[in-house]
């Protein structure tokens, strides 16, 4: 199974029904926002905000299909900074962009042009796991890196909502 983009870091777990657009294939876990019509779509690097993150995969079903999206504005979310070298230049309670590449959601802390989410806190230290051991007891062949326990973690919370009023 593969770690999710964005994962609820906090108690503020409310998912909510939404209809979907038409021909959308979001990964449980990734960011999405409504278009003019209400409707889910996956969120790319120009969204101007954000409803919140895939609580469900969707892979293309009709048009107003009801999906599940974690929407709580006040959700903090784990994620990755799309480079590891942004992380001590970012500063906390700043603003910073998504970054989509090849399908994985993370965010630019090198990029404020929209601004849609709101970094709370940064890893700065090194993670034993990180330098290519294994878990301990891990069944896996040869050197594991976990990608999510990684010197790139961050926590974030959507800082453009669109059901903020």
């Amino acid at each position: 199974m593969a770690i999710p983009d964005f994962r609820i870091s906090n108690a503020r777990d409310r998912i909510s029904p939404y209809p979907v657009a038409a021909a959308q294939t979001i990964l449980k876990g990734q960011p999405v926002a409504l278009d003019g019509a209400g409707r889910v779509i996956l969120a790319t690097a120009v969204v101007t905000s954000l409803v919140g993150i895939a609580a469900q995969d969707i892979s293309a079903p009709a048009v107003d299909t009801i999906v599940y999206i974690h929407d709580d504005p006040k959700a903090q979310f784990e994620c990755k900074a799309s480079l590891v070298g942004d992380i001590a230049a970012a500063v906390r309670g700043s603003t910073y962009d998504l970054d989509v590449t090849a399908g994985v959601v993370t965010v630019d802390l090198g990029a404020s042009a929209v601004d849609v989410v709101r970094l709370l806190e940064k890893n700065t230290g090194f993670d034993g796991l990180a330098d290519g051991e294994t878990y301990e007891g891990s069944t896996l062949a040869g050197n594991y890196t976990p990608g999510w326990r990684s010197a790139n973690r961050i926590i974030v919370e959507i800082a453009a909502h669109q059901l903020d009023t």
